[in-house]
């Protein structure tokens, strides 16, 4: 068994989800319960469960608890058991530079992997779809690469012909890729991006022409959202109602996947991690009432209380609960937010979600291609690789400087939205007419 146990609590006013209240759903192998457990977690607030990739979700449906779906697609990341395997990858590159390494497995613009994907949601989903399910989990934790450590995914055959396709639509011909990117290719099915390495070679030189590693960048960001919008398709042919998305999800990062403007576009589930402002990118880029919104909490303390209510004010459905003592039978999470579930649960979640939010005319600029730039000029000229272990949650001025602003304009009391640079006025109709407006773009 398991020993990490995950509870996840879902408020209603949910357009796909059943309406279940404020309920706390447990990621404690349903199918290895009793009719025990099912009552002693409806007495803290819990009343739905987690159902493990194609676990039986009989004995949830017949207690009546809602579940979510974890990990329809296990193998689609590096997260868990993969993270190792990632990390041998990148040991064998690092020592002797073979590009080979860098094919992504699986390759997400792999059209067998997409029918081999279509094929087991298709299944799970059908035999789930009956049984109350809250939200499909495609992956938990999962990217481009492990988390958002730096590797240059994915130059696999089927992804850099895809690319090439893509190259084209945005450049025309391959005269159009050289002169964007500096170099001398003599055909379209000649281009190769640039790896890290390769860009840190050039800028070593002087220059600060990213672009041959930068769209590739895009690139995969594109592939990630893409690849997550089929599923979501696929699950949906099956299930039209219920929500499909990630959970475990990441900051915006240079090279982890999570260009959150595009995302946001193709999933109805989310479950994110606080980290790099992506809570707000969410809030501000996802309309509140057609999606499914999640959190998780770690504490049952004055911390933990505090946060439920933060997150759900900025329009979140619900919060994962981190109970190790749950395999114990001691519950101590979540007897800690009992008190918080239960005051949700008495028809004021209902109320706060039919409720529209207000925002005051600022707006943060969002650019997918900043964060690209500023890795390669904060990690610096290189001629030793140590962007390998650079931390761009902990080291990323640009991010910090993003977080003052998100946090200077929460401390006066005000709203804001983050804007993407595809369309960063979309949101002024929102607005009366008469306001002025606030764009704050940042380095």
């Amino acid at each position: 068994m398991r020993k990490v146990i995950i509870g996840i609590l879902l408020l209603t006013g949910l357009v796909y989800c059943s309406d279940v209240g404020f309920s706390g759903t447990y990621w404690a192998m349903a199918y290895q319960r009793g009719a025990t457990d099912f009552q002693e977690w409806k007495k803290l607030g819990v009343n739905s469960c987690m159902i493990y990739q194609e676990e039986d979700s009989s004995k949830a449906a017949e207690a009546g608890f809602p579940f979510y779906n974890e990990y329809v697609l296990p193998q689609i990341g590096y997260a868990g058991k993969e993270a190792s395997m990632f990390d041998f990858i990148c040991r064998k590159y690092f020592a002797d530079g073979e590009k080979k390494r860098l094919n992504r497995k699986p390759s997400l613009s792999d059209p067998e992997y997409w029918a081999d994907s279509k094929k087991r949601i298709n299944i799970l989903v059908g035999k789930k779809k009956g049984h109350n399910p809250l939200a499909y989990c495609i992956g938990d934790e999962t990217s481009v690469t492990s988390f958002i450590k730096p590797f240059d995914f994915d130059f696999s055959d089927t992804a850099l012909s895809s690319m090439r396709t893509w190259l084209k639509e945005i450049y025309g011909n391959v005269e159009g890729v050289n002169k964007e990117w500096e170099t001398s290719f003599k055909s379209l099915d000649e281009v190769v991006p640039f790896t890290t390495d390769e860009a840190k070679e050039r800028q070593n030189k002087g220059s600060e022409n990213f672009s041959p590693w930068a769209d590739h960048r895009t690139f995969m960001e594109m592939s990630y959202s893409d690849f997550l919008g089929k599923c979501r398709k696929y699950a949906e042919e099956a299930d039209p109602k219920t929500p499909v998305g990630l959970a475990g999800c990441q900051m915006p990062s240079c090279f982890g996947g999570y260009d959150w403007w595009q995302l946001c576009k193709v999933l109805t589930f989310i479950e994110a991690y606080d980290i790099g402002n992506n809570v707000d990118m969410i809030r501000s880029f996802m309309d509140n009432t057609k999606v499914f919104k999640a959190s998780t909490t770690f504490s049952g303390g004055g911390e933990g209380r505090r946060k439920i209510w933060e997150r759900f004010l900025q329009g979140e459905r619900g919060t994962i609960i981190y109970d190790e003592s749950v395999n114990k039978g001691e519950n101590k999470v979540a007897t800690g937010l009992k008190d918080v579930f239960l005051e949700l649960n008495n028809g004021l979640s209902k109320k706060l979600l039919a409720a529209e939010r207000e925002s005051d005319p600022i707006a943060i600029h969002y650019s997918q291609s900043s964060i690209h730039a500023q890795w390669m000029l904060e990690t610096g000229v290189d001629n030793n690789r140590n962007w390998i272990s650079w931390k761009e949650n902990d080291s990323s001025r640009f991010s910090k400087n993003r977080n003052g602003w998100v946090k200077a304009i929460k401390d006066l009391g005000l709203q804001f939205k983050f804007v993407a640079f595809t369309h960063p006025f979309l949101f002024l109709e929102n607005f009366e007419e008469s306001f002025s407006f606030q764009l704050i773009q940042f380095l």
